[in-house]
């Protein structure tokens, strides 16, 4: 039974940040009391200098305090533990901070890749979470859209919600959107549609329902090309490379030329 406590006190630590010395370091304080450096060396399997190291990057953490007992050792005290809990917050803060600092240049970064690489980007995202993922990734590249629209992308409530929010998203930026669809089940287009289309920033145009019925969509924008499956599960596959992006947007350009 102690030795679970022990592993569950580790990985815990582990994952509050804390290395494995300092995990096995700290882990005694807090069941045992103060101890002397020695007493934690023999605990961690440790040198004494090292294990002195260690307890100076836990007191650096807020998580020890070092007390000088006249004519005997140093005793080493552990704080509270809301001090770990303040540890892993601001872990957590610091990972949030990071994932956004990435996402802010991922373009950038993917781009030069590009570039200097002579190989396309990929990305793939599942869900609707990769969607919206999507759906972000053409507001930071605020730029027009080419929309090849699939049947599919309204057999779902939640699917359909998020289309919805991101095109009035889209729209309230400025980014202007020219879609081929399909027509409906009776060969034409809802004046509904036409109307909210004016709304949304969108220029429509149609091709044959009976000819045209993909079950995956086609977003062209920046120098990207999306295409999003949707099945089960949903994926979406984002490009970035200058050769494809141009070739599909030469095949939307001639089937813009067709459709009415």
């Amino acid at each position: 039974m102690l030795l679970m406590e022990t592993r569950t006190y580790a990985q815990a630590l582990r994952a509050a940040g804390l290395t494995d010395e300092q995990a096995n370091v700290y882990e005694p304080l807090i069941k045992d009391g103060p101890k002397q450096a020695g007493q934690l060396a023999r605990h961690a399997g440790l040198s004494r200098t090292y294990t002195y190291h260690v307890l100076e990057e836990l007191m650096a953490l807020g998580l020890v305090t070092r007390e000088e007992p006249p004519n005997k050792p140093a005793l080493f005290t552990p704080t509270h533990p809301f001090a770990v809990q303040e540890l892993a917050r601001k872990r957590e803060e610091a990972a949030l901070v990071a994932k956004q600092t990435v996402e802010g240049v991922m373009s950038a970064l993917i781009s030069d890749y590009t570039a200097s690489s002579n190989m396309p980007g990929i990305r793939i995202v599942s869900g609707l979470e990769g969607l919206a993922e999507l759906y972000e990734d053409t507001l930071r590249e605020h730029k027009d859209l080419c929309l090849i629209r699939s049947t599919k992308d309204d057999n779902d409530m939640a699917l359909a919600a998020l289309t919805l929010r991101h095109i009035k998203e889209r729209a309230a930026e400025g980014i202007r959107t020219r879609a081929i669809t399909p027509t409906n089940q009776k060969g034409s287009i809802d004046p509904a549609a036409r109307k909210r289309d004016k709304e949304s920033l969108t220029e429509r145009r149609t091709l044959p329902r009976d000819s045209f019925s993909l079950p995956a969509q086609i977003l062209i924008y920046g120098n990207k090309v999306a295409i999003t499956a949707y099945g089960d599960p949903l994926i979406t596959t984002i490009i970035e490379n200058p050769a494809i992006h141009t070739t599909m947007q030469v095949i939307f350009e001639t089937l813009w030329g067709i459709a009415v």
